[in-house]
């Protein structure tokens, strides 16, 4: 009998009134830390590429689906986005689940009362009260992100009738969902960047190297001591220069973005743990046993090899 089949049965309401019958799948277990990190019972296969958890547990353990919850348990697999697909396709979806932009705050200045749900728009008009006809950039905001300081937005909107360009650094619009500005010009944006692309950290020399934040002072072209956390960045920190674009004293660090993090973690994903047939057999039974006992929602398993 499967894992799923031993656990206790539950009841559950359709929205149409219909109590059904069903498995109760919020009583489960957790296999240990210690397990997953033990090289004397786990074993490692990489490259694993398969969108189903079926055809995936089946590369591993074969027909044999009592043994099929090793796969997930193991894994920590309780979502689609954890299955291990293949790179290529991974990769090509990755634009398509961050579409949004992020847009810098000129000089790295700081904004209060941003908030997820107001409008930002850019007009082409530069004078103080711009005409509501020459926006050119609009988008819901998702975030203001504190440490980078800037603003992310779901999706960029661009008004093609508007074919004037935007200035380097346009003023910065922000208005409330009945159309109230609550930033009108005092702010410019500077740096933009694709949402997948954005800079999450900052390191010296790399992954293994020092991390970097972004109020560190850079002086006579080397990285300082000193730092400047107020609401308007000297001149001389890392994140007024990446917000202006001025990259010539911090060109040589290393940037690690968001899409660079996803390909990581789908690399992660691609090496799944698995047990030896006969230890999975034994934590099979066992689990069996225990199901039909005293077992209690989120109870720890530790399994040892012989």
């Amino acid at each position: 009998m499967s894992f799923i089949n031993k656990l206790p049965l539950t009841t559950f309401t359709l929205p149409t009134g219909q109590v059904i019958e069903t498995k109760n799948l919020l009583k489960t277990l957790i296999i240990s830390d210690n397990t997953k990190k033990d090289n004397t019972v786990i074993k490692i296969k990489n490259g694993v590429n398969t969108p189903k958890l079926e055809n995936l547990s089946f590369q591993i353990y074969g027909d044999r689906k009592s043994l099929y919850w090793l796969t997930t348990h193991l894994n920590d697999i309780d979502s689609f986005d954890k299955m291990p697909l293949p790179s290529s396709k991974f990769e090509s979806n990755i634009p398509a689940r961050f579409p949004g932009k992020a847009y810098y705050i000129y000089e790295g200045k700081t904004i209060p009362d941003i908030e997820p749900g107001q409008l930002m728009v850019l007009y082409t008009d530069t004078s103080d009260s711009p005409d509501p006809n020459t926006w050119k950039i609009a988008g819901v905001i998702k975030e203001f992100d504190l440490k980078f300081r800037r603003i992310i937005i779901e999706i960029e909107i661009e008004n093609t009738e508007n074919t004037n360009a935007l200035a380097e650094f346009p003023d910065l619009y922000i208005l409330r969902g009945n159309d109230t500005p609550i930033i009108e010009g005092q702010y410019q944006i500077g740096r933009v960047e694709n949402e997948y692309e954005k800079i999450n950290s900052i390191y010296d020399t790399g992954l293994n190297g020092v991390e970097l934040s972004p109020y560190r002072k850079i002086i006579d072209g080397r990285l300082s001591n000193e730092y400047d956390f107020s609401n308007t960045p000297d001149a001389s920190t890392i994140l007024y220069k990446l917000s202006t674009n001025s990259m010539d004293d911090i060109n040589t660090f290393y940037y690690d973005t968001l899409e660079k993090q996803e390909i990581r973690k789908n690399t992660k994903n691609n090496s799944i743990k698995y047990i030896n047939s006969d230890l999975a057999y034994q934590a099979t039974s066992f689990i069996n046993n225990i199901l039909s006992s005293t077992f209690k929602r989120g109870q720890k398993i530790f399994i040892e090899s012989q």
